[in-house]
């Protein structure tokens, strides 16, 4: 008999609307090309993000995340 976790339908789509916010450290060379125009966030802006989207990378004590641009919902101003 196997046991497991019984997600209500309430629970899934909250959990798959789930985002934080960021700021952006850096963006990449070819971040924002496959949209084929500017991008739509700078360095030092706030930004909302998909909550299980991205790499986490550590530098020492530092945790970093890194995101496709797609994962970007919104800008906060």
């Amino acid at each position: 008999k196997s046991a497991g976790i019984q997600f209500l339908d309430k629970d899934v789509r909250a959990e798959q609307s789930a985002v934080d916010t960021g700021e952006v450290l850096a963006i990449g060379p070819t971040a924002f090309k496959d949209f084929g125009g500017d991008p739509w966030c700078k360095v030092g802006d706030t930004v909302v993000y998909a909550r299980h989207s991205g790499k986490r990378i550590k530098d020492g004590e530092t945790e970093y995340l890194a995101l496709n641009d797609e994962d970007i919902v919104a800008v906060m101003e």
